[in-house]
């Protein structure tokens, strides 16, 4: 079944995955997850997940990795617009 799914995708695909479970492994936490927001072929943040994050004001004990990708891509885009 994997090997169906791989033959389907694409080779900027198949990149961006092998990229992440690259990244993913990096993770010191037992469940290890990375996400990334990409454009096109190109990867524009990554993440993996933490043992602790702080968004705005607020601390998580888990830290998800994509929503550290959407809080620094948001927060970079505010910077752009100003």
């Amino acid at each position: 079944m994997i090997n169906y799914i791989l033959l389907l995708m694409s080779n900027t695909n198949k990149r961006v995955i092998s990229q992440l479970i690259y990244l993913a492994g990096k993770s010191k936490l037992n469940r290890k997850h990375a996400a990334a927001i990409c454009q096109g072929r190109k990867i524009i943040y990554k993440s993996v997940n933490t043992n602790r994050t702080k968004f705005n004001r607020h601390y998580s004990i888990c830290g998800h990795s994509e929503m550290h990708c959407i809080h620094a891509f948001a927060k970079q885009r505010r910077r752009q617009c100003v």
